[in-house]
C-alpha cells in the first residue's frame, strides 16, 4: 500500500476576518520537517489559505514569506507554481503573487469530485475492506469522539479532514485521493467560510454521520455506503447554494472577495 500525503488541514479557521499582515500569520506557522522543503512550504500556504488565514486577494511578497519561513525564495516560488495549479494564487508576472478570490463555480466541480470519487472509495471498502481497514477507521471516530466531548472544536476539524483521507489511504486509492485534493481546494475554503459564520452542522452530528458511514462500511453495504457519503457531503452543496441564494450571505461573500491588491 502507498503511502498517502494526507495532507489533512493541520491550522483551523480564524474566529473571524480580518486581514492581517502576512509576517503576522507566518510568524505562527513551523514547517513540518516531512519532505522537500517546496512540499513543506506549499503544505504550509495551502492550509493558511483554505481556512482563510491568508484572505482572498492578499499579497504574498515572496521575499517576506521567505524570511518568515526560514527559508530560501526559491521553494517559496516553487510552492507558489503548485498553488496556482490549484487556483489558490494568481501569479502576475513583474508585480507578484496574490491570494485568488474564492470561485463559486470551481467549488461546485470540486464538490462534484470529490463526492464522486469518494462515495465510490466508501462503495469499495463496503465489498472489499477488510479488518484492518475498519479499525483504522474506528480509531478515527474514537479521536473524534474525545475531541466532541471535550468541546474541542478546532481539533475536531482537523480529524474530519483526516477522516476522509484515511478511508483512501485504507482502501489504497492514492491517484483518487490526489485528484480530491486537487479538486477541493474551492470547496475547503467555502469550508472555512461555513466555520467561521457558524452556518454548519455541529461537531456531534458531523461525528454521526461518521459513524454511519463506518457502519455501512463494516456490515457490507455498498449501496448505503455510498449513500451516506452522499448525505454527508451534501452540506456543502447546501453552503454553495446558500451564499447564492441568500442576499445577506453574497454581499458576505463578496466583501470577503473584494481585497484590495495593493503591494505591501
Amino acid at each position: 500500500m502507498e503511502k498517502l500525503d494526507l495532507v489533512a488541514e493541520t491550522i483551523a479557521p480564524p474566529s473571524e476576518l480580518n486581514e492581517a499582515p502576512v509576517g503576522e500569520v507566518l510568524a505562527k506557522v513551523r514547517l513540518d520537517g516531512d519532505g522537500t522543503l517546496t512540499q513543506q512550504v506549499y503544505r504550509a500556504l495551502r492550509s493558511l489559505i483554505v481556512n482563510l488565514h491568508l484572505m482572498p486577494n492578499q499579497f504574498l511578497p515572496e521575499k517576506d514569506v521567505a524570511v518568515s519561513l526560514g527559508v530560501s525564495k526559491t521553494p517559496v516560488r516553487e510552492a507558489f507554481i503548485r498553488l496556482a495549479e490549484e487556483n489558490l494564487v494568481d501569479i502576475v508576472p513583474k508585480i507578484g503573487t496574490y491570494v485568488s478570490p474564492i470561485d463559486l463555480k470551481r467549488a461546485f466541480k470540486g464538490y462534484f469530485i470529490r463526492t464522486s470519487l469518494e462515495s465510490a472509495c466508501a462503495e469499495h471498502l463496503a465489498r472489499n475492506g477488510g479488518p484492518d481497514a475498519i479499525a483504522a477507521l474506528r480509531d478515527e471516530l474514537a479521536e473524534q469522539e474525545r475531541c466532541v466531548e471535550q468541546g474541542d472544536n478546532d481539533a475536531f476539524y482537523i480529524l474530519d479532514n483526516e477522516f476522509h483521507a484515511v478511508m483512501f489511504l485504507v482502501a489504497d486509492l492514492p491517484n483518487a485521493k490526489r485528484l480530491v485534493d486537487s479538486a477541493k481546494a474551492e470547496v475547503d475554503r467555502i469550508k472555512g467560510l461555513k466555520s467561521i459564520y457558524r452556518f454548519c452542522r455541529p461537531e456531534g452530528t458531523l461525528l454521526e454521520e461518521h459513524r454511519d458511514i463506518v457502519e455501512a462500511i463494516e456490515r457490507r453495504d455498498p449501496d448505503r455506503a455510498r449513500n451516506e457519503i452522499h448525505r454527508h457531503l451534501s452540506g456543502m452543496n447546501d453552503a454553495i447554494q446558500a451564499i447564492l441564494q441568500e442576499e445577506k450571505l453574497y454581499g458576505m461573500f463578496n466583501r470577503i472577495n473584494q481585497g484590495a491588491r495593493v503591494a505591501r
